[in-house]
């Protein structure tokens, strides 16, 4: 299994308005409508959130992220802040619920 091309790619990635004060939580859940809205399965985190896409759905999901930075600096906001991690596991099928559940288990 080294093709990757329908393995799932784990994307954990947080989008920051910077300058807004302390709390982002408003920004967040307009985010995360926003990925409803489109279809992606994702998983909300404190601190991220996970999505799970085929590979060739990465072209799209940064697309997604440059509509929200637009988005936002159409809102007045002058600085955001991407933080982006890829999981682009090719020997073995994973997914969201996998990883988390492999880490809880006893």
């Amino acid at each position: 299994m080294t093709g990757g091309g329908t393995l799932p790619v784990l994307v954990a990635f947080s989008v920051v308005p910077l300058g807004v004060g302390t709390s982002v939580g408003e920004y967040v859940k307009s985010v995360i409508k926003e990925l409803d809205k489109r279809g992606f399965k994702f998983q909300v985190g404190p601190m991220f959130t996970t999505v799970e896409l085929k590979r060739e759905e990465l072209r799209d999901f940064f697309d997604f992220l440059c509509e929200i930075h637009d988005k936002l600096a159409e809102e007045g906001i002058g600085r955001i802040e991407t933080i982006i991690k890829l999981d682009d596991r090719r020997d073995k099928e994973i997914d969201i619920e996998y990883k988390v559940k492999r880490v809880l288990e006893e």
